[in-house]
Protein backbone atom coordinates (compact mmCIF):
# COMPACT_ATOMS: atom_id res chain seq x y z
CA UNK A 1 0.00 0.00 0.00
CA UNK A 2 1.41 3.31 -1.11
CA UNK A 3 2.36 6.22 1.72
CA UNK A 4 -0.74 8.40 0.41
CA UNK A 5 -3.43 6.00 0.37
CA UNK A 6 -1.97 4.93 4.36
CA UNK A 7 -2.80 8.29 5.29
CA UNK A 8 -5.61 8.59 3.58
CA UNK A 9 -7.25 5.56 5.17
CA UNK A 10 -6.07 6.48 8.20
CA UNK A 11 -7.59 9.78 7.76
CA UNK A 12 -11.19 8.24 7.39
CA UNK A 13 -10.79 6.00 10.61
CA UNK A 14 -10.17 8.98 12.29
CA UNK A 15 -13.28 11.02 10.91
CA UNK A 16 -15.66 8.33 10.95
CA UNK A 17 -14.55 6.98 14.61
CA UNK A 18 -17.94 6.40 16.45
CA UNK A 19 -20.09 7.53 13.18
CA UNK A 20 -23.53 5.41 13.08
CA UNK A 21 -25.29 5.30 10.12
CA UNK A 22 -28.91 5.76 10.28
CA UNK A 23 -31.67 3.58 8.75
CA UNK A 24 -33.76 1.24 10.81
CA UNK A 25 -30.93 0.40 12.41
CA UNK A 26 -27.24 2.08 13.25
CA UNK A 27 -24.21 0.75 11.51
CA UNK A 28 -21.18 1.84 11.89
CA UNK A 29 -19.12 2.72 9.24
CA UNK A 30 -15.88 1.18 7.95
CA UNK A 31 -13.04 1.63 5.64
CA UNK A 32 -12.69 0.02 2.69
CA UNK A 33 -9.95 -0.55 0.39
CA UNK A 34 -8.91 -2.07 -3.24
CA UNK A 35 -5.58 -2.35 -4.69
CA UNK A 36 -6.72 -3.06 -7.95
CA UNK A 37 -6.33 -0.67 -10.40
CA UNK A 38 -9.19 -1.13 -12.89
CA UNK A 39 -10.12 1.97 -15.14
CA UNK A 40 -13.34 2.67 -13.70
CA UNK A 41 -15.38 0.42 -10.93
CA UNK A 42 -17.89 -1.80 -12.79
CA UNK A 43 -21.22 -3.14 -10.81
CA UNK A 44 -19.97 -6.95 -11.60
CA UNK A 45 -16.04 -5.56 -10.56
CA UNK A 46 -17.86 -4.29 -7.15
CA UNK A 47 -19.93 -7.75 -6.20
CA UNK A 48 -17.20 -9.81 -7.18
CA UNK A 49 -15.01 -7.86 -4.74
CA UNK A 50 -17.61 -7.57 -1.79
CA UNK A 51 -18.22 -11.28 -2.46
CA UNK A 52 -21.83 -10.74 -3.82
CA UNK A 53 -23.29 -12.84 -5.91
CA UNK A 54 -23.15 -11.46 -9.66
CA UNK A 55 -27.22 -11.27 -9.39
CA UNK A 56 -26.95 -9.35 -6.60
CA UNK A 57 -29.61 -6.25 -6.64
CA UNK A 58 -27.42 -3.15 -7.00
CA UNK A 59 -28.48 0.50 -6.81
CA UNK A 60 -26.19 3.43 -7.60
CA UNK A 61 -26.82 7.19 -6.23
CA UNK A 62 -24.64 9.97 -6.18
CA UNK A 63 -22.61 11.14 -3.01
CA UNK A 64 -23.97 14.23 -2.15
CA UNK A 65 -27.93 13.26 -2.08
CA UNK A 66 -26.94 9.98 0.00
CA UNK A 67 -25.56 11.98 2.59
CA UNK A 68 -28.15 15.21 2.03
CA UNK A 69 -29.86 13.88 5.43
CA UNK A 70 -26.65 13.42 7.26
CA UNK A 71 -25.22 16.90 6.33
CA UNK A 72 -27.69 18.90 6.68
CA UNK A 73 -28.66 20.51 10.09
CA UNK A 74 -31.66 20.90 11.25
CA UNK A 75 -33.83 23.14 13.81
CA UNK A 76 -34.88 20.13 16.08
CA UNK A 77 -30.43 18.59 16.33
CA UNK A 78 -29.25 17.96 19.46
CA UNK A 79 -26.07 19.37 20.11
CA UNK A 80 -24.62 15.93 19.71
CA UNK A 81 -26.77 15.20 16.52
CA UNK A 82 -25.06 18.69 15.15
CA UNK A 83 -21.79 17.96 15.95
CA UNK A 84 -22.52 14.48 13.98
CA UNK A 85 -23.86 16.61 11.19
CA UNK A 86 -19.84 18.38 10.82
CA UNK A 87 -18.44 15.17 11.05
CA UNK A 88 -20.30 14.11 8.40
CA UNK A 89 -19.71 16.67 6.30
CA UNK A 90 -15.46 16.31 7.09
CA UNK A 91 -16.25 12.95 5.31
CA UNK A 92 -17.83 13.79 2.50
CA UNK A 93 -15.03 17.19 2.06
CA UNK A 94 -11.92 14.54 2.80
CA UNK A 95 -13.78 11.96 -0.19
CA UNK A 96 -14.06 14.50 -2.53
CA UNK A 97 -10.50 16.03 -2.19
CA UNK A 98 -8.89 12.68 -2.08
CA UNK A 99 -10.74 10.63 -4.55
CA UNK A 100 -12.26 10.49 -8.19
CA UNK A 101 -14.85 8.58 -9.64
CA UNK A 102 -16.90 8.71 -6.31
CA UNK A 103 -20.33 6.37 -6.24
CA UNK A 104 -22.31 5.17 -3.83
CA UNK A 105 -23.04 1.34 -4.51
CA UNK A 106 -26.15 0.05 -2.80
CA UNK A 107 -26.12 -3.70 -2.74
CA UNK A 108 -29.53 -5.95 -1.95
CA UNK A 109 -32.87 -5.27 -0.82
CA UNK A 110 -34.06 -4.75 2.97
CA UNK A 111 -30.70 -5.04 4.40
CA UNK A 112 -28.25 -3.47 2.22
CA UNK A 113 -24.82 -2.85 2.05
CA UNK A 114 -23.42 0.45 1.22
CA UNK A 115 -20.42 0.97 -0.51
CA UNK A 116 -18.78 4.33 -0.66
CA UNK A 117 -16.29 4.03 -3.07
CA UNK A 118 -13.49 6.15 -5.50
CA UNK A 119 -10.18 6.06 -6.86
CA UNK A 120 -7.19 7.18 -4.91
CA UNK A 121 -4.27 9.14 -6.87
CA UNK A 122 -2.67 6.10 -7.29
CA UNK A 123 -5.33 4.04 -8.61
CA UNK A 124 -6.14 2.00 -6.00
CA UNK A 125 -10.39 2.14 -5.02
CA UNK A 126 -10.90 3.08 -1.70
CA UNK A 127 -13.92 4.65 0.56
CA UNK A 128 -16.11 3.69 3.13
CA UNK A 129 -18.76 0.67 3.36
CA UNK A 130 -21.91 0.10 5.87
CA UNK A 131 -25.44 -1.22 6.10
CA UNK A 132 -28.98 0.32 6.24
CA UNK A 133 -32.43 -1.47 6.79
CA UNK A 134 -34.99 -0.55 4.73
CA UNK A 135 -38.53 -2.26 4.94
Amino acid sequence: MNDSDAALINRLNAAITGLQWISESDYPLAVVYWSQPFASMTTEQLLQLTNHPLDAIVTQKDLDTFFAVATQPQRWHSATELADVQRYQQVVSTLKQNLTDLGVYCIGSVTIDIYIIGKSQTGAWLGLTTKAVET
